[in-house]
């Protein structure tokens, strides 16, 4: 996770889940695939 206070009414924030992930079709390996998700937040 990654969190920027751009200013003060203002953020983003980044999450990479399952950075680590290492599949391979040749080894029958299966696991859940990375994900990228990006919020931004204003706040009045």
């Amino acid at each position: 996770m990654a969190h920027y206070q751009i200013s003060r009414p203002l953020s983003v924030q980044t999450n990479v889940h399952n950075l680590n992930y290492e599949g391979s079709w040749g080894t029958f390996t299966y696991g859940e695939p990375r994900r990228v998700s990006v919020s931004m937040k204003y706040r009045f």
